[in-house]
């Protein structure tokens, strides 16, 4: 993620929603660039407000929507054991 700085700002909280509009991600930041991991294959959009050295706070930017292009992992499968005595647990790996 990244943004144009704002004058006067000591810091950003950027702020990541699903599909649902569902806050997922919110971080503070000195930078104008933050970079975060996220499941691709989903939507989401952010928006980012400057914060003051006093600690006021702008209002958020315009949201922007996005969509990580990708391939859904597919769920891996669990082995269920022979018998209830059994403690080793197994699974097979997703190709």
């Amino acid at each position: 993620f990244s943004w144009n700085p704002t004058p006067a700002a000591t810091g950003y909280i950027v702020e990541v929603f699903n599909d649902k509009n569902e806050k997922i991600f919110e971080q503070k930041t000195t930078n104008t660039l933050l970079k975060k991991d996220l499941r691709t294959a989903a939507p989401y959009s952010w928006q980012v407000k400057a914060i003051s050295k006093e600690g006021l706070e702008s209002e958020k930017s315009e949201a922007f929507k996005f969509t990580l292009i990708g391939k859904k992992l597919d769920k891996p499968t669990i082995e269920k054991p022979d018998n209830d005595f059994l403690r080793e647990v197994k699974w097979q790996a997703v190709e």
